[in-house]
């Protein structure tokens, strides 16, 4: 968020050089550089919040709002909590979605609480990253399990082979099912994927299973599952038809908090000021919502309705 005063802290100080006169020019203490996500480096206070949206037009709800301040958790971290404390309440939550912001740590909280983070790759150079993920087991229709060498494009699986004369060649994995399973003992989930797999001529033999979120193997190999493995990638449809709207819908809830300040600037100097006046605005927006929408009431989907 735009600050009301766009001098930094350590430009506040000024020494005139002709009378050694002192002077504090008004300034907000909290403001700080902050890259964005093209990456233009902008002077502001950095806020984070979890919204869910309905199926009609204008039908959101609020769920959190907290600053990103210098030496508090991290962005992902705070939005990993907000989404978390939601789910506790709204059971029907079943993924999150974000920007690149969220890396391989955060996604993997998302994940050991049984939650998918709908979340891209980071790209180098404008191009989907592709690297070798390790060997997974191929469970055929017939004969012995087997291992495969497993190559993620984007985030996405192949399976990995090579002719007699080196060439790699890569056979896109289709996803099956997410199995998750809740152990008994300790409450804890373990999220995978099943793929499906297909034999030589094309017809289906088997599936692999690939776990989802970080293992105790890949602590020591050293290999960041979750930050290169997706289970819905940028080419699957759930990405495409789910993520991509919410990030539209996440811009077009930015636009209403920009106007709600004039001159798109925050209302006053620091954190805890601007924290208090988010609040209200967030009352604001879930009462005018509940207002609208409990009047006509319409078949929504369980995490919604509890939402209120």
């Amino acid at each position: 968020m735009t600050a009301r005063s766009k001098i930094l802290p350590k430009q506040a100080r000024i020494v005139d050089e002709t009378t050694a006169e002192i002077r504090h020019r008004r300034h907000d203490p909290d403001i700080g550089l902050h890259t964005t996500g093209g990456g233009t480096v902008v002077p502001g206070l950095p806020y984070a919040f979890t919204h869910i949206r309905g199926p009609k037009r204008n039908e959101q709800v609020i769920l959190a709002i907290d600053p990103i301040t210098p030496n508090g958790p991290t962005e992902g971290n705070i939005v990993v909590d907000q989404y978390l404390q939601a789910a506790q309440r709204l059971p029907g939550l079943a993924a999150y979605a974000y920007d690149r912001a969220l890396r391989g740590t955060h996604l993997d909280r998302l994940l050991k609480a049984g939650h998918i983070g709908l979340v891209g790759v980071h790209k180098t150079k404008g191009k989907p990253p592709d690297r070798y993920h390790g060997q997974e087991t191929h469970h055929p229709k017939t004969g012995p399990p087997r291992p495969v060498d497993i190559h993620l494009v984007g985030g996405a699986p192949h399976i990995r082979t090579h002719d007699v004369d080196g060439t790699q060649h890569l056979t896109p994995l289709t996803l099956r099912r997410i199995n998750k399973r809740i152990n008994k003992t300790d409450q804890t989930v373990r999220l995978s994927a099943e793929y499906n797999v297909l034999g030589p001529t094309g017809e289906p033999d088997g599936y692999i299973r690939i776990r989802l979120d970080q293992t105790s193997e890949d602590k020591i190999t050293g290999n960041n599952r979750p930050e290169h493995l997706r289970a819905f990638p940028e080419t699957h449809e759930i990405f495409n038809n789910i993520q991509k709207p919410l990030r539209a819908s996440a811009e077009s809830a930015n636009r209403s908090i920009d106007d709600h300040h004039p001159r798109e600037r925050l209302h006053y100097y620091g954190f805890q000021r601007n924290t208090l006046s988010m609040l209200a605005w967030q009352t604001h927006q879930n009462a005018q919502t509940e207002t609208i929408f409990a009047q006509h009431p319409l078949p929504q989907p369980e995490p919604i309705s509890q939402a209120g």
